[in-house]
């Protein structure tokens, strides 16, 4: 392999490195966002456990809405992870075809387009996310003003 190829190698392997960069703040950010929801569910299981039969519905409720948040940023952050998996598999496949006489033209097609839809998927969930967490302050502020 001449210089020139290989600088270009290095040109084209470093877009799905600023891919993995730019994924990697996504993850960063829907790490922190699933702690907050995490925390208040163990604060609130707590109240629920003291309080016992007496605990209010609207807990319980909360509860669940926390639950299913939680649920839906770990399916956004695996898509995440999945986007991270095939920029790296891109690397992987680049540098093979440029070494081996492998035309590996098609699979990269594949995994980028599995890496985006991924992204899409996750940015998806996590806009729904955000209208749950809204929808729940609603409920709790409506909760609040009838008490």
């Amino acid at each position: 392999m001449d210089f020139e190829s290989f600088s270009e190698l290095i040109q084209l392997t470093i877009s799905p490195v600023v891919l993995i960069s730019g994924v990697g703040l996504l993850l960063l950010t829907l790490s922190n966002r699933i702690a907050r929801p995490i925390d208040r569910a163990r604060l609130l299981s707590e109240e629920i456990l003291k309080a016992g039969d007496q605990a209010r519905e609207e807990d319980r409720i909360q509860l669940d809405v926390l639950l299913k948040r939680c649920e839906i940023l770990r399916l956004s952050l695996g898509f995440l992870g999945v986007s991270i998996l095939s920029a790296t598999l891109i690397i992987l496949f680049m540098v093979i075809s440029a070494f081996a006489p492998l035309f590996l033209r098609l699979p990269i097609l594949i995994t980028l387009s599995i890496g985006v839809l991924s992204i899409v998927i996750s940015v998806g969930l996590f806009l729904y996310d955000v209208a749950l967490s809204l929808k729940a302050l609603k409920v709790e502020v409506g909760a609040t003003r009838e008490a």
